[in-house]
C-alpha cells in the first residue's frame, strides 16, 4: 500500500487533493498536513512513496521543499502550482525529477502524470539497486586488485600468480575472493 504524504496551506485543499488523488492512486495511506516544516520534519523519520504539495505554502517555499525531497529521497514528488507560474516552475524543477501539475487541476492530466511518476520511480528503483551490485562488484574487484598489487610487490610473483594465491586461500579457507584479498592486505601492508 503506497503512503502519501500531502502537504497544503490550507486542510480544506488538502482534503480536496486526497480526494483527487484517491481517483488516480487508490487504495492509499493519507497523511495530510499544513505545513512544509512539518513535512521537512516527518519526512526525516517516515518513508513517503509519494509527497503532493500544493503551493502556495504558509510556511515554507513549495518548489525549495519539492526539491530537496525529490534530491534526497526516494519519494515521488508531485508539485501543484497556479497557471501563471507554471513555466517559472517547470524550468526551476529542470532535472529535478519532480512532476509539476498547473491548477486547476484536470483529471485526465492528474491521472497520466501520477501514472508516469510511478512509472519512473519504479525504474529509478530498478536503477538505483544495479547501481548497488555494481558498486559492490566494483569494491570487490578494488580490493583483490589492491591484494594482487601487494603478492607481486612482497613475494616478486607474476599477476597470474598473485590471482592463483588470492583464489587459493579464499578456496582453502572457504572465505570469498574479497575476503581472502582483505586477509592478503592485512598481512602484508606496512
Amino acid at each position: 500500500m503506497d503512503k502519501i504524504l500531502i502537504v497544503s496551506g490550507s486542510e480544506k485543499s488538502a482534503k480536496s487533493l486526497e480526494a483527487l488523488i484517491s481517483r488516480v492512486a487508490p487504495p492509499s495511506s493519507y497523511t495530510i498536513l499544513t505545513s512544509g516544516s512539518k513535512a521537512r520534519r516527518i519526512l526525516l523519520d517516515e518513508y513517503y512513496d509519494y509527497l503532493i504539495v500544493n503551493s502556495p505554502l504558509l510556511d515554507d517555499n513549495a518548489v525549495e521543499l519539492s526539491r530537496m525531497i525529490a534530491s534526497t529521497l526516494d519519494t515521488g514528488v508531485l508539485l501543484f502550482v497556479k497557471e501563471e507560474f507554471f513555466d517559472q516552475t517547470l524550468l526551476d524543477c529542470k532535472d529535478s525529477g519532480i512532476a509539476v501539475i498547473s491548477k486547476p487541476i484536470i483529471m485526465p492530466v492528474l491521472s497520466q502524470c501520477f501514472s508516469l511518476l510511478t512509472s519512473v520511480r519504479g525504474k529509478i528503483s530498478q536503477l538505483k539497486r544495479e547501481n548497488s551490485k555494481l558498486q559492490t562488484k566494483l569494491d570487490e574487484v578494488k580490493i583483490i586488485s589492491q591484494a594482487k598489487c601487494l603478492l607481486i610487490e612482497k613475494k616478486g610473483c607474476s599477476e597470474q600468480e598473485a590471482h592463483h594465491l588470492v583464489e587459493r586461500r579464499a578456496m582453502n579457507a572457504r572465505i570469498s575472493a574479497k575476503e581472502a584479498a582483505g586477509q592478503i592486505i592485512r598481512i602484508y601492508s606496512d
